[in-house]
């Protein structure tokens, strides 16, 4: 029932002009980083709650320490939660691409940056970014140009959604970016 309500949203977003809307992801879906280095899971628990995917719930409980691509793609993978990865490694225009549909079909996506943080990202498009920083207490969306986001922006990405398709459609006009699994 609420994800008819988000598609709604999303697709009047669009309609008032809004070419990349932001997800709207409530604030007590929104997680806090308590120990300050449990960044990847506060994020991947993010969008899990979101996505209402109880599975992913117990994340910040459980880990407490830092992580990385590969352990969060083998939690991923251990807990059978479809997901799409990219790495440092992709064509990075197509990575761009990829969070941008991403942000606009509604899943947002976990991005690394700075080289040693993970956040949410909720919106892209080529004037602003919009996150979720699990540093910041107050768990608010943060705008800034997208010039700067690009710059932090190291490369990792990460989607999660609930069923068994992949849900990221391209936008129309937009050839679909290539996607694939975790992978070293």
């Amino acid at each position: 029932m609420l994800r008819p309500l988000i598609l709604l949203l999303v697709l009047v977003s669009y309609a008032l002009g809004d070419k990349y809307p932001t997800v709207p992801i409530p604030p007590q879906d929104r997680v806090h980083n308590a120990t300050g280095m449990q960044c990847c899971y506060a994020s991947l628990e993010t969008l899990a709650r979101y996505h209402k995917i109880e599975s992913l719930y117990d994340l910040t409980a459980i880990y407490k320490g830092t992580s990385a691509p590969t352990p969060i793609c083998n939690l991923l993978q251990r807990r059978r939660i479809p997901h799409v990865c990219r790495v440092p490694s992709d064509d990075r225009r197509k990575t761009i691409a990829f969070l941008q549909n991403a942000c606009y079909t509604g899943y947002g996506a976990l991005v690394g940056i700075n080289g040693n943080h993970a956040c949410v990202l909720v919106g892209l498009d080529n004037n602003t970014a919009r996150i979720i920083s699990n540093n910041n207490r107050s768990k608010e969306i943060q705008t800034l140009p997208t010039s700067k986001f690009l710059d932090m922006f190291h490369g990792w990405a990460v989607v999660i959604w609930k069923g068994k398709n992949v849900p990221i459609v391209p936008k129309p006009g937009v050839r679909r970016p290539v996607v694939r699994r975790c992978r070293e």
